[in-house]
């Protein structure tokens, strides 16, 4: 999977264990607005650590902070027109740190959502390059009368070489090895804690949807779990070692067999809801 794949990069490429959580969550409203909350934690532990290298940088220019504001009022241009920053509120306790941005989306059908999370730019990585095979979108219907509103999300190419699922875990070994338990307690070293979700509220009460992960009214697009995930050493070697699915069916299958991780495999997943 492309984005369990840069996931697992993410965490390496930093060095410092999967401390890290992406919490991506889209509040859509009756009218067809829509408010997108981007989350981004680590453990304390992990933070202060990059304080104390950052100190040993001479080209470091103040603290070291996970927020860097312009970063993330320039993201929104990449969401679409009509997407807003309308702010940042640092977390901090409970033995973790980070932080919530907020953007206001004025139609969601001009949102183009990454599937994948986006790293923040103070830890000096990029996040996947957004493509056809990346990008969540979504079309409205505002309630009438008594229909209520209506939303489709169309989900990204996850099926083929060319979509969001391929082949092994990038670079965590050759497709078609398996790892013994000391590779696994190797990678769950590296990837504890690491974790990312993306999920849609729509807000009111939802009468009625076909979302395969729908709990409460809130319906998960995509979750991964490691800790889950390298709980299973035997789940874990068959995902590495498959290629791509050939069809939504079979990537269905291979999330219902595969703790850890939750995918919404349709195409195309549909939403009425009506407002409080």
């Amino acid at each position: 999977m492309r984005a369990l794949r840069f996931l697992v990069v993410l965490a390496l490429a930093l060095g410092l264990s999967g401390c890290f959580q992406f919490h991506t969550v889209l509040r859509v409203f009756p009218a067809g607005s829509a408010r997108l909350l981007s989350s981004i934690t680590m453990s304390t532990e992990a933070y202060e650590r990059m304080q104390a290298l950052a100190e040993l940088d001479p080209d470091q220019k103040g603290a070291f902070s996970l927020i860097d504001e312009e970063a993330l009022r320039s993201a929104a241009k990449g969401y679409g027109p009509g997407v807003t920053f309308e702010g940042v509120k640092s977390i901090d306790g409970d033995g973790e740190q980070g932080y919530v941005a907020t953007y206001r989306v004025e139609d969601v059908t001009t949102l183009a959502l990454p599937l994948a999370p986006e790293p923040p730019s103070s830890l000096g990585a990029t996040g996947p390059d957004s493509s056809p095979s990346d990008i969540v979108t979504f079309d409205f219907q505002p309630a009438t009368g008594d229909a209520p509103a209506q939303l489709a999300i169309q989900m990204p190419n996850l099926l083929g070489d060319a979509g969001a699922m391929s082949t092994g875990l990038g670079g965590l070994g050759t497709p078609g090895t398996t790892k013994d338990e000391s590779g696994i307690e190797m990678l769950r070293a590296m990837l504890q804690g690491l974790q990312a979700t993306l999920r849609v509220e729509p807000q009111g009460t939802v009468t009625a949807t076909d979302a395969t992960f729908e709990d409460a009214g809130a319906i998960t697009l995509m979750r991964f779990d490691f800790d889950e995930l390298l709980a299973d050493p035997d789940a874990f070697n068959r995902l590495d070692a498959q290629g791509p699915p050939t069809s939504t069916d079979e990537l269905a299958d291979r999330v219902a067999a595969t703790p850890g991780i939750d995918m919404e495999a349709q195409t195309t997943v549909t939403v009425s809801f009506r407002g409080e």
